[in-house]
């Protein structure tokens, strides 16, 4: 009999241990959700996803009314999963603390993932996850951390990614997603976290380049005028600061050592940035039909391409 139990204790002690052996435990039992995500409707938190009383993705808080949202909500830290600076000034306003995790469209890798499911659990909360949008990048890293710190079933997190509406594009993002597991060890985890890291700058300048692309799409919408609701928008210099930053790009060294077809993209989008500013410049007086569908099909040529290299050399 003793010698029987002594063989349990010791084939316990051999399970425990096995349990702790490794970062990532694939055959741990996933965390559970008390209620299933769903999205809030806050105009300055634009897609704004409930994932857990503790967690929140989305996109930028739209300055200092999405900052006040958040503080409304009792949000307590964010943690930017973006390329671009958070604006730490501003949140420290509204008594929030950043925290800067950011990840690229291609998926999320380990260690950055312990980092967010070990933000998620211990830094104070709630907590707001965001990237720029809040569709692809923010949901993903949330549901990551969430299943990582079992907040949410590995079942359901790829709901999570429905729900916000990210593009089957971002196939490293909803590959992460579906292969997260429940991460062990999370106590014995170090992790410095900082308000603000720096970008290489080819992520900041792409960075720069989909804003300067959300800004012109305003423009659009607005008929290709100054929109009312963003007086500050010129579309001329808008189509210049575009035209700029592609230009930027490809001085870059890093952009010169890539393959041809990858520079011949980044050429094409420049030309076409080009030629969207001088249809600007010829045509800033009246706004006709044709004008309108001239301006929006060069647009499109360039949104194409931006999706044609994302499809090729990021997704």
């Amino acid at each position: 009999m003793k010698v029987t139990k002594v063989f349990l204790n010791a084939a316990l002690l051999l399970w425990c241990a096995a349990c702790v052996g490794g970062a990532i435990a694939e055959d741990q039992v996933d965390g559970t959700s008390p209620a299933p995500p769903e999205m809030l409707s806050i105009p300055s938190l634009p897609n704004a996803c409930r994932l857990h009383e503790k967690v929140i993705s989305g996109g930028q808080p739209a300055g200092p009314s999405g900052f006040l949202a958040l503080q409304k909500l009792g949000v307590r830290t964010i943690v930017s999963v973006d390329g671009a600076m958070p604006d730490v000034e501003l949140a420290r306003a509204y008594g929030l603390t950043y925290v800067h995790l950011p990840h690229g469209y291609d998926g999320i890798p380990d260690r950055r993932a312990v980092e967010l499911a070990k933000a998620v659990r211990d830094l104070p909360g709630p907590i707001y996850i965001h990237c720029h949008h809040g569709k692809h990048r923010s949901p993903a890293a949330a549901a990551v951390a969430c299943v990582g710190s079992g907040y949410l079933s590995r079942q359901a997190a790829p709901s999570v990614l429905k729900l916000a509406g990210t593009s089957e594009d971002y196939r490293g993002l909803h590959q992460v997603v579906a292969s997260a597991v429940p991460i062990r060890r999370l106590d014995t985890v170090h992790v410095d976290y900082k308000e603000s890291v720096d970008v290489p700058p080819l992520a900041a300048t792409m960075v720069r380049v989909e804003r300067s692309l959300d800004q012109l799409t305003k423009i659009e919408q607005a008929g290709w005028q100054v929109p009312k609701a963003h007086p500050d928008l010129s579309p001329e210099h808008e189509a210049l600061m575009l035209r700029e930053l592609f230009s930027e790009l490809l001085r870059n060294k890093e952009i010169r050592d890539r393959e041809q077809q990858f520079r011949k993209i980044l050429q094409h989008s420049r030309d076409e940035t080009a030629l969207l500013e001088k249809q600007l410049q010829a045509n800033h007086v009246g706004a006709t039909g044709d004008r309108n569908s001239r301006l929006s099909a060069t647009l499109s040529s360039i949104r194409w391409d931006c999706k044609n290299c994302h499809r090729q050399y990021r997704d």
